[in-house]
């Protein structure tokens, strides 16, 4: 299945049998996390435009998965499940186990998939370095 970009105009897409999965980070994708870690209730607002994202999914016929350690407790789903809710986010699968997915949406991920280690070292040394 082609993907259409954002803007463009897309009709009905069949996922058929075999459903296209993309997974989504909470933390710093989803919710943007600037207060960081302050217990398992969400608190911070979404990203800009994260929502009209996970829309622009949807509307591909892609399964749209959110991925959080938050999500290791039903209480921590049950709190990312109300947060979506309450932000306006359509019902969405949440777990805290890594799913087999097309892509993996995430602030922390380094991209490898191209045999480079030099550009996987820059990446990561770019994610640990210390002010």
């Amino acid at each position: 299945m082609d993907l259409v970009e954002a803007g463009e105009a897309a009709g009905p897409v069949d996922a058929g049998p075999s459903r296209i999965v993309v997974v989504l980070d909470f933390d710093g994708v989803l919710h943007s996390y600037t207060s960081g870690w302050t217990g398992p209730e969400p608190c911070d607002a979404p990203e800009p435009g994260a929502r009209q994202f996970v829309e622009w999914l949807l509307g591909q016929g892609v399964e749209a998965v959110v991925v959080s350690a938050r999500a290791g407790t039903e209480a921590g789903a049950a709190a990312i499940r109300g947060w979506l809710a309450e932000h306006g986010f359509p019902p969405l699968r949440v777990t805290s186990r890594k799913v087999p997915a097309a892509a993996y949406v995430d602030d922390r991920a380094v991209p490898y998939g191209d045999g480079r280690w030099d550009a996987c070292r820059a990446g990561v040394a770019r994610l640990v370095a210390r002010p």
